[in-house]
């Protein structure tokens, strides 16, 4: 429960520094690139936290999930690698693990995981390829995202109105059916590891979305946040 929070439910950093961070990346404010830009996160995670922004165009209301980066980041992890490096190499002669790769390497690989997690451009290519990828699967939607208000510390996509998968109850309430969206799931997994060789490393209750639409047999499932993929070789496919 208490690692649950950490998905969406943190105390958000201050919103002024958001906005600094905005107008930083782009040479103007949210005010002036967004019709309605709120005064507080609607979601706050370890990384980052999520706006909910309003731009009115052909007289439609189009919401956008604006995702800001918390502030020195790259320090903040360097510094905490940095220290669990210290804390492996003086404890781990006293740890009983044999897992076939040493502590360190696996702080190394933690490490390398993060710092390419807060690279928001490489989260944007990360989406349009995922999105690629399912184009032929009419049950996995990804949000759109939206270059012109992306960089390297914000990114923006559509705005996802979903149910996030974290009970059963929760669905039912909606009337969404749960059972069509495990099929949904294990399907897209399977695709994910077996045809593309591309998937989603980060797949937890926060990062996906049931929406209503779907059939009794195959719920509709949408994806968010790409900022940790990874590959499987062709051999361990085939494997």
């Amino acid at each position: 429960t208490e690692l649950t929070n950490l998905q969406d439910n943190l105390p958000p950093f201050d919103h002024k520094i958001a906005l600094k961070i905005i107008e930083e990346e782009f040479g103007a404010s949210a005010s002036e690139l967004f019709d309605d830009f709120p005064d507080e996160p609607i979601a706050s995670a370890s990384l980052g936290q999520v706006y909910k922004a309003k731009i009115k165009k052909n007289n439609l209301n189009l919401y956008y999930a604006v995702k800001v980066q918390r502030p020195n980041l790259y320090f903040l992890i360097r510094r905490d690698i940095v220290i669990l490096r210290l804390l492996s190499t003086t404890f781990s002669p006293f740890l009983p693990l044999n897992i076939g790769v040493g502590i360190g390497e696996i702080i190394d690989e933690f490490g390398k995981a993060l710092f390419e997690e807060i690279d928001y451009e490489r989260e944007g290519e990360n989406a349009l390829k995922f999105a690629h990828l399912f184009k032929s699967n009419p049950n996995v939607f990804v949000p759109k995202l939206e270059k012109d208000f992306s960089s390297k510390r914000v990114i923006t996509t559509s705005w996802i109105d979903g149910v996030k998968l974290r009970d059963r109850g929760t669905l039912e309430e909606n009337n969404l059916i749960p059972a069509s969206f495990i099929k949904t799931c294990v399907i897209s997994g399977l695709q994910q590891l077996f045809e593309h060789g591309y998937f989603h490393a980060d797949p937890h209750p926060g990062n996906m979305f049931a929406l209503k639409g779907g059939s009794a047999d195959s719920g509709h499932l949408a994806y968010v946040d790409f900022g940790m993929m990874d590959t499987i070789t062709n051999s361990d496919r085939i494997t």
